[in-house]
């Protein structure tokens, strides 16, 4: 009789609470780590950098969006106007 897919014998068919290292990783990696003093978690918190989502567009961008800006001369763009010399 061929054994079935779930019969066979496989250290991942084991149950995974029984070894302590499971949650943490490989074992071996485990050992390794420990014998060198490497910690097995990161205690620093994720980096975010700050960037544009949820924060409202400018009038620039929202002009050069809908194409009214003109891209060869942007400086002449502003909201108290032209100042003459």
């Amino acid at each position: 009789m061929a054994p079935t897919l779930g019969s066979f014998d496989h250290p991942a068919s084991a149950d995974p609470s029984a070894d302590p290292t499971h949650e943490q990783g490989n074992p071996t990696y485990v050992k390794l780590c420990i014998e060198h003093g490497i910690a097995l978690k990161s205690n620093e918190e994720p980096k975010i950098q700050p960037g544009w989502e949820q924060k409202p567009k400018g009038m620039l961008q929202l002009l050069w969006e809908l194409g009214s800006i003109n891209s060869t001369n942007v400086k002449q763009y502003t909201i108290d106007g032209t100042k003459d010399m």
